[in-house]
C-alpha cells in the first residue's frame, strides 16, 4: 500500500428471519486524482441456512460479487459515486432474473453539511424480475450519515 494504493480486506455478519450469514471481501482502492478513485471489491456471500435449489434439493443459495466503485468529488461538499455490482450464484439457483448471474447498478449522491452531517440519495437498478410481473426493479433510498 502507498499514499495512492490501499487494500483492506473485510467481512459482515447478517441475521432476519429465515436465518444467518455472512461475506467476506477484499477492497483494493487507488486514487488517481484528487477528485477521482477507484474502488474494486472481490465478496463472497455465504448463507447459514438451505433452501431449495433448482433441482428440488437443500443447499446454500451463496453468491460470488464483483463490485466497483468509481468515487467523484464534485466539490468539497459534493461528491457523486457510480457502483455496478455483479453477482454469481455459486450453486444450483437463479436470480430473479430467471439466470444465474445479475447486475446492480447504484447512483449515489452526497451533501457534506458539517463535519457530522452527510446526507445522501441513492438511485439502485436491481435487474429484471422474471416472474411474476416480469418488471425492472429499482430501489430509493434518502438517508443520512452521522459523524461523531
Amino acid at each position: 500500500p502507498t499514499d495512492k494504493l490501499t487494500i483492506q480486506p473485510g467481512g459482515l455478519i447478517n441475521d432476519k428471519s429465515i436465518g444467518s450469514g455472512g461475506a467476506v471481501y477484499l477492497d483494493v482502492n487507488y486514487k488517481f486524482t484528487p477528485w477521482f478513485n477507484l474502488t474494486v471489491r472481490n465478496r463472497y456471500n455465504h448463507n447459514n441456512y438451505s433452501s431449495t435449489d433448482l433441482n428440488g434439493e437443500l443447499d446454500n443459495n451463496d453468491s460470488y460479487e464483483i463490485g466497483n466503485y468509481w468515487n467523484f468529488t464534485i466539490t468539497d461538499k459534493f461528491s457523486y459515486t457510480f457502483e455496478p455490482h455483479y453477482f454469481y450464484n455459486v450453486n444450483d439457483f437463479n436470480s430473479s432474473n430467471g439466470t444465474k448471474h445479475h447486475w446492480e447498478i447504484t447512483n449515489t449522491f452526497r451533501y457534506r453539511i458539517n463535519e457530522h452531517w452527510l446526507p445522501y440519495f441513492e438511485l439502485r437498478w436491481l435487474d429484471r424480475n422474471v416472474g411474476p410481473y416480469h418488471r425492472e426493479q429499482n430501489q430509493i433510498r434518502i438517508g443520512a450519515k452521522y459523524f461523531f
